[in-house]
């Protein structure tokens, strides 16, 4: 009986870590941007953005933070966040005069600038973004960026695609995840969901035989 308990337990632990570790979005690509915020709230871009492995989930959010926003080539808003930008501390009574900041956001092939919002609602920052994109929705196949019917097809017709062998930005800077015709909110079910079926699974069978053991006593 304890020993059941024991291993429920411990699926129980590894259901917690699983989830812990959706909050990094890991096997999908995002594109980290640094920039340094001055307490004016004057902010520039530190270095040349960068495509990585992962991204956070930005599910906390402050009220009144500055505002990440980045958009494609038909203009539309794709993916929003607020993140936090505090000069002082709480265990720490300097207060900052300028403050580095990283933001991470998900990788989409249409992307072409994010822009940085203070916590007034003023444009601080515009970062262009254009060099990671593989599909620029100009009515156009280009086969120099990479552009198919698969990656991009608001420009391409089936049968049109890039030459072989040719790696588009974001294959080249983080593998073949962001070319594969996987948008970051495309994956439907998550490890983490998968994880959390089979606990159930498990949990239930071991209901059932706690049941048929008491039964049988």
């Amino acid at each position: 009986m304890k020993q059941i308990a024991l291993f429920a337990f411990f699926m129980l632990v590894l259901g917690a870590f699983a989830i812990a570790a959706e909050d990094m979005k890991s096997g999908q690509i995002g594109v980290a941007v640094e920039m340094l915020v001055k307490d004016t709230f004057e902010t520039t871009l530190e270095g040349t953005p960068e495509l990585v492995e992962g991204y956070p989930d930005h599910k906390l959010q402050p009220e009144d933070g500055f505002a990440a926003k980045i958009y494609g080539y038909d203009g539309a808003e794709i993916y929003s966040f607020k993140f936090p930008v505090e000069f002082w501390f709480y265990d720490n009574p300097t207060v900052l005069t300028e403050l580095p900041v990283l933001i991470i956001f998900p990788y989409y092939r249409n992307i072409k600038e994010a822009k940085i919002y203070d916590k007034n609602g003023s444009l601080r920052l515009t970062v262009d973004l254009s060099a990671y994109a593989t599909c620029n929705q100009n009515g156009i196949c280009n086969a120099d960026i990479g552009e198919d019917a698969e990656l991009c097809s608001a420009d391409c017709r089936p049968g049109e695609a890039a030459p072989a062998g040719e790696e588009t930005p974001a294959e080249g800077a983080a593998g073949e995840e962001a070319a594969s015709g996987e948008e970051p909110a495309a994956k439907i079910i998550s490890s983490t969901a998968w994880f959390i079926a089979v606990l159930v699974v498990i949990l239930i069978a071991i209901v059932i035989g706690l049941l048929r053991s008491r039964k049988n006593y």
